[in-house]
């Protein structure tokens, strides 16, 4: 089967900030949920956690979902991820998700975790996993919710229901002349492992 026909073509939000964020109200995460609500037909998933346990029944969740696209949303540094209440590393990241991210696209929102070093910890135990997005430094949250507003309306405009590597590369692109985040986009490759797009 296609991974079309496996899978569902939805977005799997799952969301932590630190206790600033959380007093401020700045949850890029749940405008993104809001957004994605007013298309018509869309469900997408919205969880908040605090914690590497609550990741990983957030994992289980994701997988019993059977969802294409997972979105996570902290913050971050260019070796770990900040959870509310624990530091992830990017080797615990991808042994949280380890196989459940085959056939799938992973889409993070964390400031300077997009580099090689998740991209290898996630592609060396889902090596059939499609692509990694992530910012390259750190954006305002106004600047990365507006932008992955904009990233996933742009995608859905040009197909309904699949995610394709060139669609990817030019909504990307298109993106970089107008909003401050710089993305990186990450394929498998078996050679080189990680391999930068964009």
């Amino acid at each position: 089967m296609s991974p079309s026909s496996k899978t569902v073509p939805e977005v799997f939000i799952v969301e932590s900030v630190d206790e600033d964020d959380e007093e401020a109200n700045r949850y890029d995460g749940r405008r993104l949920y809001e957004t994605l609500c007013l298309h018509p037909g869309r469900l997408p998933r919205y969880y908040y956690i605090r914690t590497k346990q609550e990741l990983r029944e957030m994992a289980r969740l994701f997988v019993q979902s059977n969802y294409r696209w997972l979105h996570f949303s902290c913050h971050g540094n260019r070796r770990e991820f900040g959870l509310r209440l624990d530091p992830l590393s990017f080797p615990e990241f991808a042994r949280i998700f380890d196989g459940r991210l085959n056939d799938r696209r992973l889409f993070v929102s964390a400031c300077k975790v997009g580099v090689e070093g998740l991209a290898d910890a996630v592609f060396t135990r889902n090596p059939d996993c499609y692509s990694i997005v992530a910012p390259s430094h750190g954006p305002r949250f106004t600047e990365s919710a507006v932008f992955w507003t904009a990233f996933y309306h742009l995608m859905r405009k040009r197909r309904r229901t699949v995610m394709r590597h060139e669609d990817i590369s030019e909504v990307l692109d298109k993106l970089a002349g107008v909003f401050p985040p710089r993305m990186n986009y990450f394929k498998f490759n078996k050679k080189n492992h990680a391999l930068l797009i964009a």
